[in-house]
């Protein structure tokens, strides 16, 4: 909390990559980064790695100890995001070049970008892999992607997020059940849940916000998200939303303070925590700020990192996370 390292997880993806991965050649390791990570308790982390200047980006997703050393690893074109269930099945997205027509969706330009949902068991192993983009073509929501703006038109989902639902709280949607999965699609500023029972959506909405990243149920059945583009009515671009998914209803919302707003363009998230206060990590400004109900900040972090002409940028942080006091005690070494 004093904004010390504690403990630093490296691995290079040259040490992972394998003749095996669907990436014939990936991007030097001075491109790569590990973009959203997911830590247990006992210091293991699973990992995302993006690969800059490549299209497709994602390169593969590790699960490594506490000492960097590999447990297994799955080298599909894993992107933005992993997250692990109740039951400890792992969720992530892959992508690929699609040159097949999309069904009913003669707009789409081809090639195409595809999006998958894929569900690992807690060992790395593929139980499920479902076609975002055919599951959509399918559903009465693909009207949704009709405004899509030229380069929307072959990267029509880009999804970024995929949280499973492990318990349906009382006030969520009637469609919604347990094991669905909540996803976000930034180019149309869709929300949307998949049941990957049947491969099909059973709800999707749009709203106030844009370029949304990282959306997360609450116990009390509302969506926190991180809204990039969707504020318009403070010096920052960005905002922090509380929505209320049975009638779109804002609940509540950060926008930053005056002489600090928010402004990130691109990832960032937010974290409810126990004592109803928001962790909220904006990306460009390597920020993570804690701010109370009442919109006061409680606590802040800036990265003191920095490069670039004059020592000018500052390197983004592309998640953040707040682990309860002793949580990690078992491995952590105490400062």
């Amino acid at each position: 909390m004093e904004g010390r390292v504690a403990h630093e997880w490296r691995l290079p993806f040259s040490q992972v990559w394998d003749s095996g991965s669907v990436v014939e050649k990936p991007r030097p390791d001075s491109f790569v980064s590990l973009d959203k990570v997911h830590l247990f308790p006992n210091g293991d982390l699973l990992a995302v790695y993006s690969g800059v200047g490549d299209t497709p980006w994602g390169l593969g997703l590790v699960k490594m100890t506490k000492d960097s050393h590999v447990i297994w690893k799955y080298l599909d074109r894993v992107h933005h995001d992993v997250e692990v269930g109740a039951d400890g099945r792992i969720y992530t997205l892959t992508h690929r070049i699609r040159n097949e027509p999309v069904p009913d969706m003669p707009e789409l330009e081809r090639p195409v970008l595809e999006d998958f949902l894929v569900i690992l068991s807690p060992d790395g192993t593929v139980e499920q892999k479902i076609s975002l983009l055919d599951a959509m073509a399918a559903s009465p929501y693909r009207k949704f992607l009709a405004a899509l703006s030229d380069y929307g038109r072959q990267d029509p989902l880009h999804a970024n997020a995929a949280k499973p639902i492990d318990a349906k709280s009382a006030t969520a949607p009637a469609s919604w059940q347990a094991g669905d999965v909540l996803l976000s699609f930034r180019e149309s500023g869709l929300l949307a849940v998949l049941d990957p029972r049947q491969g099909r959506f059973v709800w999707a909405a749009r709203g106030p916000w844009l370029g949304q990243h990282d959306p997360s149920l609450l116990q009390n059945g509302h969506i926190l998200l991180f809204d990039n583009l969707g504020n318009v009515d403070m010096q920052g671009s960005s905002r922090v939303l509380e929505i209320n998914p049975a009638d779109g209803a804002i609940a509540w919302q950060y926008a930053g303070a005056q002489g600090h707003p928010l402004e990130s363009i691109l990832r960032s998230n937010a974290q409810r925590l126990p004592n109803d206060n928001t962790l909220i990590t904006e990306s460009d400004g390597g920020r993570l700020v804690e701010v109370t109900p009442a919109g006061e900040i409680a606590w802040e972090f800036l990265n003191p990192v920095r490069g670039g002409p004059g020592d000018r940028r500052i390197p983004i942080l592309a998640s953040g996370q707040r682990f309860a006091a002793g949580e990690l005690d078992s491995w952590l070494p105490q400062h």
